[in-house]
């Protein structure tokens, strides 16, 4: 792999390995080429999958679909909370990020609170994952925060149903196991084909979404490479929070009203 490709991995992260998506990708100034897709088996064998992936790769990166962190005010306010007492404070401040919050006013959509039950344990489940994979490279998979890190691996939190707005594409009713769904997610390959270099057999894609999921990651993660997605104004918070990397709305797109964060 020439010095200025990067082995990239989409996961789309779930609590159970056989529905998480995993694909895998070299990205190079111009264009990005996926190489494989499927689903997991157990999270050894994702791991294992990934590491294999990019283990002759000077640089990596993990593109994933789950929070990688929690909103500062709700950890603060449960450290300190005792039961039968108020929290005291509004459920934006304490269940949305930074982070959700910038990307509602960018592309007028909002990711899903990390507080939420099923999001928390995918969370968990995606932290957990990064960790195995740094344990097989035998190396740390830091966040990055820019596409110019030096050597080794990265990671990045990704959000699929913002990349295809960003991309200019519906971003639902593509998940489910009817002919509307299947034919939505076959408009979806042909649109993604022309952002990527997609394998010539793209039945899995068609067959699991997870999978067209963890494709989409992929977009994401080039998307960051590129440069197309801005990062955090307040970089402290989001080393502390996590940051959603996602590119801005085509030109001439319409963005809603923004959303406040209470405090």
């Amino acid at each position: 792999m020439s010095a200025a490709a990067v082995a990239v991995v989409g996961i789309d992260a779930a609590t159970d390995a056989r529905r998480t998506g995993i694909a895998f990708a070299t990205w190079r100034p111009g264009g990005t080429h996926v190489a494989a897709a499927r689903v997991g088996e157990d999270r050894d064998d994702l791991a294992r999958t990934a590491a294999a992936w990019v283990a002759d790769s000077r640089r990596w990166l993990i593109a994933v679909d789950a929070p990688l962190g929690w909103p500062v005010p709700l950890g603060e306010r449960l450290a300190a909370h005792r039961a039968g007492q108020p929290v005291g404070a509004g459920s934006d401040a304490l269940f949305r990020r930074y982070t959700d919050i910038a990307v509602r006013e960018r592309i007028g959509k909002t990711p899903l609170e990390v507080g939420a039950d099923r999001i928390a344990r995918t969370a968990v489940s995606a932290l957990d994952l990064l960790a195995a994979i740094a344990k097989r490279t035998g190396l740390e998979v830091p966040l990055a925060w820019s596409p110019s890190w030096p050597s080794g691996g990265a990671a990045i939190e990704v959000y699929p149903a913002g990349t295809l707005r960003a991309h200019g594409q519906p971003s639902s009713a593509y998940k489910g196991s009817g002919e509307k769904d299947l034919e939505r997610r076959k408009q979806l390959i042909r649109a993604l084909g022309r952002k990527l270099t997609l394998p010539q057999d793209r039945k899995v894609l068609r067959e699991e979404p997870d999978v067209l999921d963890a494709c989409l990651c992929v977009l994401a993660a080039s998307d960051f490479l590129d440069g197309s997605a801005p990062g955090p104004e307040d970089r402290a918070l989001a080393e502390r929070e996590g940051w959603i990397w996602v590119r801005d709305l085509p030109p001439g797109s319409a963005v809603r009203p923004r959303a406040r964060r209470s405090t």
